[in-house]
């Protein structure tokens, strides 16, 4: 999995998109977050992910990505998600924010879908997309 993880293209370029990943004990499903993340077909993104003080593996892979787009900050305590998802936004340098949850995942276009929309659509301050569900067996819910 470490070797999806890895850069592509000019990351000397400011990223447009901020993707806010909080995480907590997610070694299981955060892999496959940010594989989904790596394989935008917009690649001017940046994930902040912030690890609520795991215990789990969860530190040791983060501190094994190399995809220079990642951004690792460690919390000392657990706070829950809300502080964690505020810091990732006090680090965030992108124009546009976005949350990715650790047990998430996003389609390939996602990003450039969504830039897209807002581009033909300035007057708009937010956007979402269509949502799946999923059982933990990958069963479609609902």
């Amino acid at each position: 999995m470490r070797s999806e993880l890895r850069a592509r293209g000019n990351l000397s370029i400011q990223p447009i998109v901020s993707v806010l990943i909080t995480t907590y004990q997610s070694v299981s499903s955060l892999p496959m977050a940010l594989a989904s993340l790596v394989c935008q077909t917009m690649p001017r993104w940046e994930a902040v992910v912030v690890d609520d003080a795991s215990t789990d593996a969860t530190p040791a892979w983060l501190a094994s990505l190399t995809d220079p787009r990642i951004r690792v900050v460690r919390l000392d305590l657990n706070q829950g998600r809300g502080a964690a998802l505020q810091r990732a936004l006090q680090k965030a340098t992108g124009r546009f924010v976005c949350v990715l949850d650790a047990d998430d995942w996003f389609y390939p276009e996602k990003l450039a879908t969504q830039l897209r929309y807002f581009e033909d659509h300035p007057e708009l301050a937010v956007v979402h997309s269509a949502l799946a569900v999923f059982d933990r067996q990958d069963r479609p819910v609902g």
